[in-house]
């Protein structure tokens, strides 16, 4: 029996990404989407205000998220300033927040999604969370249907793991049902829309938070 949770590559990205991996035997790593310049992909927020990675070249409309560059130095000059300037008075910056910038100061790729595999597992790593990463083969089909083409390279799925966000999105899964795959939606409880970076800096055990998971009632009326 296995369980896949599938995402696109986001740059330190909140609880709810963690909670899937958390819950999953594999995660699948979507470096094929497509990039959008309001996704994830490259900004986050860290103290309710946003991060954003400095790309270059300028996408295009229809670039593929493993086809963006980032402007690495000056990426890692604002990371530092970033880090430190709105976590440098958090109870736990001197335990997190050096470790976080020395890491991001050793990418060496400027290749989007490679910066945001190498950082998700650093923090997936820091988390004590032990989820394998796959890098997913290209979707063939839309919606539903393309998100169950990516599941068909790991063998024995029976559980696909889908935040709430992608219940409109995949509207009818009953191509599940007939795969023999059940649709399972994530029933996390998010203390904060801001990186998982936030929590490691404010808390002792973060992975408290990852781990949190929504009351019943709470779950339906969000459905």
């Amino acid at each position: 029996m296995t369980t896949v949770a599938g995402h696109q590559p986001l740059f330190l990205p909140s609880s709810r990404f963690f909670f899937k991996m958390a819950h999953a035997d594999i995660l699948d790593l979507r470096i094929h989407a497509q990039f959008t310049a309001g996704g994830y992909f490259h900004r986050v927020k860290m103290r309710d205000k946003w991060f954003t990675l400095p790309l270059a070249p300028k996408p295009g409309q229809f670039d593929s998220i493993d086809s963006v560059r980032v402007d690495l130095p000056k990426a890692k000059e604002m990371f530092r300033n970033t880090v430190s300037g709105r976590y440098g008075g958090a109870p736990h910056y001197k335990a997190v927040g050096p470790d976080l910038i020395e890491r991001f100061d050793a990418i060496t790729s400027d290749y989007l999604w490679q910066i945001d595999l190498e950082m998700i597992m650093y923090l997936r790593d820091q988390l004590g969370i032990e989820t394998p990463i796959g890098l997913g083969v290209k979707t063939i089909g839309g919606k539903a249907e393309g998100v169950l083409s990516t599941l068909r390279c790991y063998p024995g799925v029976d559980t696909y793991l889908s935040g709430l966000g992608a219940k409109k999105y995949m509207s009818d899964t009953s191509c599940f049902d007939q795969a023999g795959i059940k649709v399972v939606w994530s029933n996390h409880a998010p203390a904060t829309d801001d990186s998982i970076v936030t929590i490691m800096m404010d808390h002792r055990d973060p992975i408290d938070f990852v781990m949190a998971e929504q009351e019943a009632t709470e779950l339906r009326s969000a459905m």
